[in-house]
């Protein structure tokens, strides 16, 4: 794998592109809405609070919302369906960082231990997966154009080891989810293209030092602008699918394909080398009434 980098003119035009980004109030979110944006795209933010910066062009509009909720993410995405007629492009950005260890338990006032919070799970995995359910649903429903991008935030640390457990295991499942409803569209000609993004660290409101603070600790950091052109790069390059962008230090890289190519080199997971087989087993196995065709 080698780094590349991502100039303006990588980035294709994104003109009329009707476009939703959760978590658009700060840091990657807000970054994108205004690079898509400066590329003529319509975004419609969404996130608890307001922007911490102003927003003026008239092509961006705002929605207070709770991203576990799930007649608010319904109530967002028909706002966009029926002002425009269709939705092209979802970055499902909005994330928190880690509530709990999973090694510990509280005892709560009545003696009684406490069950640990879902919070992280519920918004970094079930509420994007929420996301990519709307946005598939009307996607694939409109008539012109019909398919569109969606866009997972991930993290470096959905392929590393690293201490925060609940954040670490929502984060690989965004990998999970993006593998899964890839090959699912893929298999089922839906004209869906699912990406992800894994930054390394960025100085969005997540964390608490400054750059000069990254520089002392020796640990290379980026800007959220540079999360925001990988992901306007997976948007505007429609050869793009079932790729994740890795980004450090505004360096970037894909690593999904080559991951999976080894994978599939170094593994045989059900048996047989070759993907469409396997799905023919998986079938099988699972009762989709399909016959494995053998040769």
């Amino acid at each position: 794998m080698s780094y590349f980098e991502i100039a303006e003119s990588d980035i294709g035009p994104l003109n009329d592109k009707v476009t939703i980004i959760t978590g658009a109030s700060s840091g990657i979110g807000l970054a994108t809405a205004q690079l898509f944006l400066s590329k003529g795209a319509i975004v419609y933010g969404a996130d608890l609070q307001a922007p911490i910066a102003t927003i003026s062009d008239p092509k961006f509009s705002f929605t207070s919302l709770d991203v576990t909720s799930w007649p608010d993410l319904c109530a967002l995405f028909q706002k966009a369906h029926a002002e425009q007629g269709r939705i092209d492009v979802l970055f499902a950005n909005a994330g928190i960082y880690s509530r709990e260890d999973y090694l510990s338990v509280r005892q709560g006032t009545d003696g009684q231990l406490e069950e640990p919070s879902k919070l992280t799970f519920q918004v970094n995995l079930s509420a994007l997966a929420n996301q990519v359910a709307l946005a598939a649903h009307y996607m694939t429903t409109q008539q012109t154009p019909r398919g569109g991008c969606i866009t997972l935030t991930a993290s470096s640390t959905s392929y590393q080891r690293f201490d925060a457990p609940d954040y670490v295991a929502s984060k690989h499942g965004v990998i999970g989810l993006m593998r899964g409803t890839s090959v699912h569209a893929k298999n089922n000609n839906l004209p869906l293209r699912i990406n992800a993004v894994a930054p390394s660290w960025t100085r969005t409101g997540l964390v608490t030092v400054s750059q000069m603070q990254f520089e002392n600790l020796g640990i290379i950091s980026q800007p959220p602008e540079a999360v925001a052109r990988s992901v306007a790069l997976l948007a505007s390059d429609e050869t793009r699918s079932c790729q994740c962008i890795y980004s450090r230090g505004g360096e970037y890289v894909e690593v999904e394909e080559p991951m999976h190519a080894t994978m599939l080199k170094q593994f045989r997971f059900t048996g047989l080398a070759e993907e469409d087989e396997r799905e023919q087993v998986i079938d099988l196995i699972f009762g989709s009434g399909k016959e494995l065709e053998v040769q």
